[in-house]
């Protein structure tokens, strides 16, 4: 599915969809008054040049609404039972309820003293931020202090033509094996990936694209291994520094190194985030600070200086 022009062959690609359109249904649930902006498209396409400034008004081309050539604009389908469908879990349950349930306990157990205390590939792919690890959390290790805790991510910048298609960018704790690409979602180490899909004329060089792989879980998984002291910002910052890793493989299978690729920038970044004390409310994210310490040296401006 990672190149572009074929994607739409393939079965998974619809499944992609299907998820993302549910996934946008509750965003939609949740903050029912955010909405779509006006901004300028990047890249061009049969139907519109970059730079072309699109809204919810704008037509969908080339989905016809009607027989006589009336497009469908996004204003029309902001509700889905304007197709006639709703989600069962959004619709019984509510936004709220339904969110924190998704990201709630889902049966991870990690044991200091365990073999599992090593591997941190086991959420690969899972949705992993507040999770069910929060009220182990508060037997275990001292995290929750007045009812807050702290959330780190991997952020990452790239220019979307960085590898003329389609990449995947991988995280890991310590090190891994580098020969062999294909087995890194089994590595032991790997914190998370992301993928990135890109058509080698969608968008123009320059045009940076960013995403952000959630990496507490796994630090979580190190303070009851024993191997992090402690989640606040220095104990992560003096941990990771001398640990974090990553690398980027393009649709071929080729391997590089971020400072190989231009443009390409990541910060460890953290926000202290409260948590409900019932399933009515949604955790509340303060502002994030970049570590800046963990990845200095490591980024492609600072192989440039």
């Amino acid at each position: 599915m990672g190149i572009v022009p074929q994607a739409a062959y393939d079965p998974v690609f619809w499944l992609h969809h299907t998820n993302v359109d549910r996934v946008f249904a509750i965003y939609q649930a949740a903050y029912p008054d955010k909405w779509l902006v006006e901004s300028a498209e990047v890249g061009s396409n049969m139907w519109y040049t970059s730079g072309t400034v699109k809204d919810g008004s704008s037509d969908l081309e080339p989905f016809h609404q009607t027989s006589e050539g009336e497009y469908w604009v996004s204003d029309d389908v902001r509700d889905t039972r304007k197709f006639n469908y709703v989600y069962d879990d959004l619709y019984n349950q509510g936004a709220t309820p339904l969110i924190n349930s998704l990201y709630g306990d889902q049966g991870q157990d990690f044991e200091a003293g365990s073999d599992d205390e090593g591997s941190l590939a086991k959420r690969t792919g899972e949705a992993t931020s507040l999770g069910g690890y929060l009220t182990k959390v508060a037997g275990a290790v001292p995290r929750l202090i007045e009812g807050k805790t702290n959330e780190y991510m991997a952020s990452i910048e790239v220019d979307a033509m960085a590898m003329n298609g389609s990449f995947t960018v991988y995280v890991f704790d310590g090190e891994f094996d580098e020969t062999d690409a294909s087995e890194w979602y089994c590595e032991k180490n790997l914190i998370g990936s992301h993928g990135f899909f890109a058509s080698p004329t969608s968008m123009e060089s320059g045009s940076k694209v960013r995403a952000g792989i959630s990496i507490t879980n796994a630090l979580f998984s190190r303070t009851l291994g024993g191997f992090l002291d402690d989640l606040t910002n220095g104990g992560v910052t003096s941990y990771l520094k001398n640990k974090i890793e990553w690398r980027i493989v393009d649709s071929t299978g080729c391997i590089k190194e971020g400072k190989d690729i231009p443009g390409f920038h990541l910060d460890v970044i953290s926000s202290e985030v409260k948590i409900p004390e019932d399933n009515s409310c949604l955790p509340t994210w303060g502002k994030f600070d970049i570590l800046s310490e963990i990845t200095q040296g490591k980024n492609t401006e600072d192989c440039d200086e």
